[in-house]
């Protein structure tokens, strides 16, 4: 018997073509990925991040209620007063009392009695409106003699 050697010999691999375009399907799917994943990793700690800022919006409101019963215990004319007064400057740390870094607003308002409505401007001093917001978020808070 004769053995017939063949000159082709039996290919082992891959082409330089399939090569080329597995790495180009694996790029576009590597970067599609890593911008799914990055937009979803950098939104993951806002919700911890607001409740932080809740939570210490809530402690100075705390403080600023405690200072207003200690207040109205001692001297209930001149509380809201004294209260409107350490509210304005509570956010500055060299003062006392320090609530904390926070914006306000404090106004005396008056309500409307047919509506229950705010009137546009208050008269008297019976109702304090205060105001605070840190980062976004807002607390309203009424205090009264």
């Amino acid at each position: 018997m004769r053995t017939i050697i063949s000159n082709h010999q039996k290919e082992n691999g891959f082409t330089l073509m399939e090569i080329i375009i597995t790495l180009i399907v694996a790029a576009i799917l590597g970067a599609v990925l890593v911008q799914l994943m990055g937009t979803n990793m950098l939104r993951s700690g806002t919700a911890v991040i607001r409740a932080q800022n809740h939570y210490n919006l809530t402690e100075i409101m705390d403080k600023i209620t405690i200072d207003y019963k200690r207040l109205m215990a001692a001297d209930s004319t001149s509380a809201l007063e004294t209260l409107k007064g350490y509210i304005e400057n509570g956010n500055i740390s060299d003062n006392d009392p320090y609530y904390g870094e926070y914006t306000w607003e404090t106004k005396y308002i008056a309500f409307d009695p047919g509506t229950n409505r705010e009137k546009s401007e208050g008269e008297g001093d019976t109702i304090l409106k205060i105001t605070i917001t840190k980062d976004e978020q807002t607390i309203v808070a009424l205090f009264t003699k």
